[in-house]
Parts: structure tokens; C-alpha cells; sequence
């Protein structure tokens, strides 16, 4: 619909036609943002961040999110529990799902059975952030770890809240 109208009318009725569509969304993420409080914002913003997200700014370097087919998944990681339809199982490798695998340095952690590599890859990620969320010690114990192996890098205590600060501050 954009490049339509860019290319029907013009740049700047392609810019008008994307400011008319995106407004509401924005004026949205604003309202919902809105706060004199910022670790309110902070943690609305917080609230709003993917899984995915979540655990790579959390974890970033520690842990990786990987998807598997079911068959290659059996050949390289035999001895790993699946969660699959509410229980732990044993991959069989058999069917034409995907596992979502966390790992941390070779180390499997979840492993999850969808039918998509996609799903699987998300699930893994929200079932960690779930954890992370119920056990914030365990963020904070782990942001020290990540400053262990690297000490040229400095923590900050909240990478998503930084990121946000900085675009609002551009804009």
C-alpha cells in the first residue's frame, strides 16, 4: 500500500499515506509509554520487549537460541529432555516438528517441540524469560558472569530502558 502510493503519487503523498496509517500506532505506543515516572516507563517498555529480545539482553553471550530440525536434533543432542503438548519427552526424531533449543557454552538447557522453527525458537525464549522474570536474582547473578568473561564491557542495568532513553533523546 505504501510504495503504491509513492508511486502513483508521489513522495510526499507515499510519506502523508504512511503518517495516516502508522499515527494510531504510535499515538498507542505513546499513551502506553506515558509516564513523569522513569522506571515506570522503563518498565512498561520493559513489558513490551519480545522474548527473543528479553533474553539476549539479559543473557547476550551466555545463552544462544538455536532452531532444529527434529532428526538433526536427535543426531546431535540424544540426551536431552523436550517439552512437548505439556509434558517432557524424548525426541524421536521421527516426525516434521521443530525443537527450539537454549544452550549456554554446549550446554542444553529447553529444548521445545512446535511445529515450526519460528514457534519453537519463540517458546524456548518466553519459557526463559518466565523463568528469568520469576527469579530476578538469577538476571542479576548472570549480568555479573557476563562481566566476568568480559570486563572491558560494562554492565548497564537496564539495556532496554538505555536503548529507549537514547532514541527518545534523538528524536
Amino acid at each position: 500500500m505504501f510504495g503504491a502510493a509513492y508511486i502513483d503519487s508521489g513522495f510526499e503523498a507515499g510519506q502523508h499515506a504512511v503518517a495516516t496509517v502508522m499515527q494510531p500506532i504510535l499515538d498507542a505506543l505513546l499513551s502506553s509509554l506515558a509516564s513523569r515516572n522513569s522506571n515506570d516507563m522503563r518498565g512498561k517498555a520493559h513489558a513490551m520487549m519480545h522474548p527473543k529480545q528479553y533474553v539476549h539482553e539479559v543473557a547476550g553471550g551466555v545463552l544462544s537460541v538455536k532452531a532444529w530440525n527434529e532428526e538433526d536434533f536427535v543426531i546431535r543432542r540424544r540426551n536431552c529432555p523436550v517439552w512437548k503438548d505439556g509434558k517432557w519427552i524424548k525426541c524421536e526424531g521421527v516426525g516434521n516438528n521443530s525443537i527450539g533449543l537454549i544452550e549456554s557454552f554446549g550446554l542444553d538447557l529447553i529444548g521445545i517441540e512446535e511445529s515450526s522453527s519460528h514457534v519453537a525458537r519463540n517458546r524456548a525464549c518466553s519459557i526463559a524469560m518466565q523463568i528469568f522474570e520469576a527469579n530476578p536474582d538469577l538476571a542479576a547473578k548472570l549480568k555479573s558472569f557476563i562481566q566476568l568473561l568480559n570486563p572491558q564491557k560494562p554492565i548497564q542495568n537496564d539495556n532496554s530502558s538505555s536503548q529507549l532513553e537514547k532514541s527518545s533523546e534523538t528524536q
